[in-house]
């Protein structure tokens, strides 16, 4: 859905699209998502990718470009991107800018100041571009649902210069450049009513703690006017007697969401005023409620009976 969302605007609306993408395991399929797609569009001789002729030409003539910090998505990308895979100087059929900064093992990315100024600057030379569109791609170890209106997806993060990249991905607080954000999220790593210290009092942070790995996470605070109502959830729903089946609903009735079914209205929509997107999962969840527990909350620190109950329980969340 997100290729043919930027195919729309290129070919209808005649913008050059720039794909903003996050680091993290979550957006990492991506990459190869659209490397294939592109790979295949650019073979066929399709003119939303520049057409076929692009081998030998040098970057910036495409109309659709992948800006990230992502290290193992770039290098899928360069693996799935090629139109002539056979030939080693084959490029890539998008253009691509990498984030500069520091390597960081830790989130396979790159991060800290520098790559904060890099992206600073990235996006400031994007809005000079009169007919650019940003398509931003975050995620989050985990989320919230922002309790006041408008209703959005909000961030958690954690760990050096993370919370200052996604704080720049989230886009400035101003309308000049079409922007739309979308949050990529697992459901089961999305919390609808907590606060950011209920999400932290949940998971068992501590702040005291010399383990990076239980440290808080911080709450992304963002605009009201122009931020929030841009910033779209993508998640999966739940049927009436999934363990997650309280999450799914809580989600539904406080954003606009779509399906895949209602494919044509996220493609087509003004942008930044796109529908969130509640999609129906790509996997069988068991019907063995223990078996369904382990596969929702693989994780031992919140595969308990405590954490369950008040994660499944959106309302009753503070």
């Amino acid at each position: 859905m997100l290729m043919s969302r930027c195919r729309y605007l290129i070919e209808t609306r005649k913008k050059k699209v720039y794909l903003l993408i996050d680091s993290g395991t979550t957006t990492y399929h991506l990459f190869e998502h659209i490397g294939r797609i592109t790979a295949l569009a650019h073979s066929d001789g399709e003119a939303w990718i520049a057409g076929a002729t692009r081998n030998t030409e040098p970057e910036g003539r495409c109309s659709l470009v992948v800006v990230t910090n992502n290290i193992p998505g770039i290098v899928s990308l360069m693996r799935h991107g090629r139109p002539n895979p056979n030939y080693r100087h084959s490029p890539i059929a998008v253009d691509s800018i990498v984030v500069s900064g520091a390597a960081t093992p830790t989130y396979s990315a790159i991060l800290g100041r520098r790559a904060t100024d890099s992206i600073k600057s990235i996006i400031s030379e994007i809005r000079a571009d009169r007919n650019a569109v940003i398509i931003s791609i975050v995620t989050g170890n985990w989320l919230r649902i922002r309790a006041t209106e408008p209703h959005c997806a909000l961030p958690l993060a954690r760990g050096t210069g993370h919370m200052d990249f996604k704080r720049e991905l989230m886009g400035p607080q101003d309308d000049l450049v079409p922007w739309e954000t979308y949050v990529l999220s697992p459901l089961g790593k999305v919390f609808g009513n907590a606060k950011v210290d209920g999400v932290n009092s949940a998971i068992g942070s501590d702040a005291k703690s010399s383990n990076p790995d239980l440290l808080p996470y911080e709450d992304l605070d963002i605009d009201s006017q122009y931020i929030a109502p841009r910033t779209k959830l993508v998640t999966t729903k739940r049927k009436p007697r999934d363990l997650l089946s309280g999450v799914s609903s809580y989600v539904d009735n406080k954003l606009p969401c779509v399906n895949q079914n209602q494919r044509e209205e996220f493609v087509t929509a003004d942008i930044g005023h796109g529908p969130n997107l509640l999609l129906d999962p790509d996997f069988d969840l068991p019907e063995n409620p223990a078996d369904q527990r382990n596969v929702e909350f693989p994780h031992s620190r919140t595969n308990n009976s405590d954490f369950i109950n008040f994660f499944c329980e959106p309302n009753h969340q503070r």
